[in-house]
């Protein structure tokens, strides 16, 4: 059912193509020739063509072609990626997991398009195995918005191996990886110059279609003045344009006017039904014959269909489960301006019947957006109302935001429940100021309104913006405001949520107590309701909080609440980054294998559920471990992956957490150049987002370099200021670090009193952290200071055997660091894994008999190749044994097809064979390919052919010649590298069975020679048992088993050959050759 939606849907269906358009095969040809580039680039304005030479492609390759016709919806970066899944379903339709993931966005609100769009890319990578084309048409449609010009550039950054596409575009895309896409050579494109019709393209199409002869002079005129609008002229064959062309070839003027004139002229000399029916069907982009009938009211609409196909008047048929079609845009814009002009009453008209008849199929968004574009407000907004809650939980705010901005303010504004969504929708894009803006007004109509229930939403809603402006004072006012009100006015339900938005505002301010106590009014009132999920959302807001006061029993209590109700309510993508935070917890507590094991498995739900943020902070969680355990070129690798993660998801706070740890990790190794820089890469960017944490640590780390560089007084003002942004966080554990290392500085320049006075202040943080762990790397390089701690008394010669207690365990190899946890994917520092760097070093193939391929000892399945050419292009590189160049291998496989095509072909066959191999399985140098050389081959074809080369170098009397010919007769069988069936191939075979039989003869020869006659006679028959149609053998057989003596085998010999070749034998045995056998059978 999902397949037959998708595939009548003309968005994702490739236009037909119509044998009236001029099909020009020198730019099909640059699309074939270009097919292994990433980025194939269409850009010029309207009217060049763009459109119907993709069609054209389309129809001439043998590629699988996805093909998405963009449109104003796609403005919304989660419309724009659940139009790339859907245009890739209905090709793909078994493409399961990002159908998963697009469901899952569908109802959750606040998901986030990068990671749509992450899973969508992974999907190609991982279910569709095959080499297609992904066709993206009219892109600058979507030109306004910079997420959509940023989703592409993420999935162009990532695009698999398997994938290509082609982008057709009025304007240049502001894709940010485009210049480094050009440098690397991976972009081909086709612009105006290479676009437009030559003057032999017109004068051959003028001649063909038209029976018009023009000169040459005057085909140039016409290509000089079009600059490419002839593209879209061109696109009918109706018989009146030849008396056009006559009149067009005396006319100058811009190219639009000369198009506009010669639009008219054709719709002006249409029968009246036709331009009607031209004109109130412009309204759609495209259309089938139910919505004609909407907007016409005719009864034939069928006819009038095809009648207009048959004048081909600039439409295109897109084929699907019942045909639609669509008018080329040029056409379609000069039919809108023309009805627009000449009867706008008409056009309101059509637009509301447009309207009433997708609202009556049950469509309201298309309902909502022809009420707009017909003036009808007062109805779009009633039906908006309606609408806004589902496009809110779809997360759809851009769309949302869009159909508001385009009522006019006089309407709208009157419609203060929509505003409240639309002032959500300027703080899902970052305009928080005029979010804020939007909401003071209408929380004073809803004031005076005396409805104070949607005057507690949208304080809450202000709250929420002005939060994410850093004013958590404003904040925390709003939301208690909200809270006064929904106490005396709310449901149970609105106090609940006032509640937990004070509990954010107070977590805003490191106000953690108040955070708590706020949150769990929250839960009370969730738990009357009955909300499981926002019960396990609060719960895990208070492990948040309690974890950050150091109340690690409470926090352990409630992310177990969180956890069991994620899990009843099946929310895995919920339950990942809960499992994350509790790994994050038993990272603060020291319980470093438990800290592992929860972070792998917050790992592995956040990748089945394509949630990028939760791997990011997964992967960051565990190299914080790995790093505490001394692991340092793992932690880097973790820490790498989550800084690739958190920037495909635009995640900045995380991205400045990873670089200040990569930065920390690198000082522990000693490489304090590589750190500071990480360090204040990571600073700068805490600055700008004011996150004193990361700032504190970043603070930290840099203190204790410039200590270790003797810069006594720098490392005190450094670290001071760690101490106080970390207070200022109540991040213990790090301040813990900071205070550590400031003692230290103190001790070295024997200012003791100081160093005491902070190593108190250590050991009191540790007691209530309840570890000293994180201290042990720091401490190995501080042995003098805790010497003097041991002479100490009190708390701080406790905490020095607490800390010697801990390096004596790991030293005797019981503890954490000591066996060192490897998970599934021990990182390198450049973020690969090991298993993508490992490759197979063994191919066996067996050529002789049954074709059979082994890949490090395993049997690679014909299913497996994808196609019988993958298998081919492998056996012919394999045979050749050194680079080949593209063209002859493309001549070798593809001979009967054009050099572009064949191109095409080239790459698409090559990825199924790395698909079956491994992608490292093919060398490449520029135009030059061969198999991996670093490999073993075992190949007894090339082993036959060596081992009979290697024999004809020897004198024909050297015993070693017999021996390797012998070999080589031992070795070769039929069939020969199975049934593949090419020119090379078969030249190859009768290559082989012409060395096969010489040998044959010459040892059979060699072997009577020396008097070995049952040798001689043994090499003949087995040779047999290899191809039984040798009529040449049975004679030599039967002489020899005649001069042997043995007439019984010499007359059974000819009797087999005789029941192979019946009859013909009796014009060998007049020949002579062998009179005495046939002599001899009649007696």
């Amino acid at each position: 059912m999902e397949q037959a939606r998708f595939s009548n849907n003309p968005k994702y269906t490739v236009p037909e193509p119509r044998s009236a358009v001029v099909r020009r095969q020198r730019l099909v040809d640059f699309l074939h020739q270009n097919v292994d580039q990433p980025l194939q680039l269409i850009c010029a304005p309207a009217g060049y063509g763009k459109t119907t030479l993709m069609a054209d492609f389309a129809a001439d390759t043998e590629l699988t072609v996805c093909w998405l016709a963009v449109d104003e919806l796609d403005r919304d970066p989660r419309s724009f990626a659940t139009s790339l899944f859907e245009a890739l379903h209905t090709r793909f339709p078994n493409l399961e997991n990002p159908a998963k993931l697009v469901q899952a966005m569908s109802q959750e609100a606040n998901a986030d398009w990068q990671t749509m769009i992450h899973s969508i890319v992974d999907g190609i990578s991982k279910g569709i195995p095959e080499y297609f084309i992904f066709v993206i048409d009219d892109f600058h449609i979507v030109s306004s918005s910079p997420e959509v010009h940023d989703a592409l550039d993420f999935v162009l950054q990532r695009l698999p191996d398997n994938c290509r596409i082609i982008l057709s575009t009025r304007e240049l895309p502001q894709i940010a990886s485009l210049p480094k896409l050009i440098s690397q050579r991976s972009v081909a494109g086709l612009g105006p110059g290479e676009l437009k019709f030559t003057s032999d393209e017109i004068k051959d199409l003028l001649k063909k279609h038209f029976d018009l002869e023009v000169s040459d002079e005057e085909a140039k005129r016409m290509e000089q003045e079009s600059e490419g609008w002839i593209t879209a002229i061109l696109l009918t064959t109706h018989s009146l344009w030849k008396g056009l062309f006559q009149e067009v070839l005396s006319k100058q003027g811009e190219n639009t006017l000369l198009y506009e004139y010669m639009a008219s002229e054709v719709f002006s000399q249409q029968p009246m039904v036709i331009q009607d029916f031209l004109l109130a069907t412009s309204i759609f982009n495209e259309f089938d014959a139910e919505c004609s009938r909407a907007v016409t009211d005719s009864d034939n609409v069928e006819e009038i269909l095809k009648e207009i196909e048959g004048r081909n008047l600039f439409v295109s048929r897109i084929e699907g489960a019942k045909p639609w079609f669509r008018y080329h845009h040029l056409f379609r814009d000069f039919l809108r301006d023309k009805i627009a002009t000449e009867d706008p009453a008409r056009q309101i008209q059509l637009h509301a019947k447009a309207a009433d008849y997708h609202l009556q199929r049950g469509d309201v968004r298309q309902a909502i957006h022809f009420n707009i574009v017909g003036h009808r407000y007062d109805e779009a907004l009633d039906l908006l109302e309606d609408e806004v809650e589902s496009l809110a939980r779809e997360g759809l705010w851009d769309t949302l935001g869009g159909m508001i901005e385009q009522i006019p303010e006089e309407f709208r504004e009157r419609r203060s429940r929509l505003l409240l969504y639309f002032a959500n929708y300027h703080e899902h894009r970052g305009r928080n100021d005029e979010s804020i803006k939007i909401l003071s007004r209408i929380i004073e109509v809803f004031r005076e309104e005396g409805n104070y229930v949607l005057e507690s939403r949208a304080l809450m809603r202000r709250s929420v913006a002005l939060r994410a402006k850093g004013a958590s004072q404003m904040a925390v006012r709003d939301a208690r405001m909200a809270l006064s009100i929904t106490i005396e006015y709310g449901s149970l339900r609105d106090q609940a949520d006032a509640h937990s938005h004070l509990g954010r505002a107070y977590g805003t301010q490191g106000k953690f107590p108040m955070a708590e106590e706020e949150c769990k009014l929250a839960l009370e009132g969730y738990q009357q309701e009955g909300d499981l999920f926002q019960l396990s959302h609060t719960h895990g807001m208070l492990g948040l909080a309690y974890t950050e006061m150091g109340q690690f029993p409470q926090a352990a209590t409630h992310y177990e609440m969180a956890v069991q109700g994620w899990k009843k309510i099946g929310n895995e993508r919920d339950l990942a980054l809960t499992l994350g935070n509790v790994a994050c917890l038993y990272y603060q507590q020291g319980r470093y294998d438990e800290a592992v094991e929860t972070g792998n498995e917050s790992l592995e739900k956040a990748v089945a559920t394509n949630n990028v943020r939760t791997q990011s902070y997964a992967y960051a969680n565990l190299g914080d471990v790995r790093r505490e355990q001394g692991a340092f070129g793992v932690a880097l690798g973790h820490y790498q992956k989550a800084l690739d993660l958190a920037r495909e998801c635009t995640l900045a706070p995380m991205v400045s957490y990873c670089s200040i740890n990569m930065g920390e990790t690198y000082r522990l190794m000693g490489d304090k150049l590589r750190a500071k820089g990480l360090l204040k890469e990571g600073l700068s960017l805490a600055n700008d987002l004011d996150l004193e944490n990361e700032r504190g640590l970043a603070y930290t780390s840099l203190g204790i370099i410039e200590a270790a560089s003797g810069n006594t007084d720098e490392s005190i003002t450094v670290l001071d200021r760690a101490c106080e942004l970390l207070q200022r966080a109540n991040q213990k554990r790090n301040l813990a670090l900071a205070k550590f290392h400031m003692a230290h500085v103190f001790f070295q320049t024997k200012n003791y009193d100081a160093a005491l006075e902070y190593l108190e202040q250590v050991a009191s943080l540790c007691q209530d952290l309840g570890h000293v762990q994180f201290l042990l790397e720091d401490a190995k390089h501080a042995s003098l200071m805790l010497q003097y701690l041991a002479a100490s008394d009190g708390n701080l010669r406790q905490f020095f055997n607490d800390i010697k207690d801990e390096i004596s365990r790991q030293s005797d190899g019981n503890s954490p660091a000591a066996n060192a946890y490897l998970d599934p994917e021990e990182l390198p520092i450049n973020g690969s894994s090991n298993e993508e760097s490992d490759s197979p070093t063994e191919i066996e193939v067996k050529g002789f008999g049954q074709l059979r391929i082994y890949l490090g000892g395993n049997p690679i399945l014909n299913s497996a190749w994808g196609s019988s050419k993958a298998q081919e292009m492998f056996l012919y590189m394999l045979r050749l044994r050194e680079p080949a160049s593209k063209a002859d291998i493309m001549e070798a496989l593809w001979p009967h097809i054009s050099a572009s095509k064949a191109n095409s072909n080239f790459h698409s066959t090559l990825h199924r064979m790395k698909s079956a191999l491994h992608p490292q399985c093919v060398e490449a140098n520029g135009e030059l390919y061969q198999m991996n050389p670093n490999w073993g081959y075992t190949f007894d074809v090339g082993s036959f052919e060596e081992t009979i080369l290697n024999a004809r170098n020897l004198a024909s009397n050297n015993p070693e010649r017999i021996l390797l010919l012998s070999q080589a007769v031992k070795a070769y069988k039929n069939p020969v590298l199975g049934d593949t069936d090419a020119a090379w191939c078969n030249q190859l075979r009768t290559e082989l069975e012409t060395a096969f039989w010489q040998a044959v003869n010459e040892l059979s020869d060699s072997w009577k020679a020396s008097g070995n006659v049952a040798q001689s006679l043994s090499i003949l028959e087995e040779a047999l048992e290899v191809d039984e149609y040798q009529e040449e053998i049975y004679h030599k057989l039967a002489d020899l088993y005649t001069e042997a003596g043995d007439l019984a085998s010499a007359s059974s010999t000819q009797r087999r050959l005789k029941s192979i070749f019946g009859e013909t034998i009796q014009l060998f045995a007049a020949s002579g050759g062998t009179s005495d056998a046939a002599d001899s059978e009649k007696h």
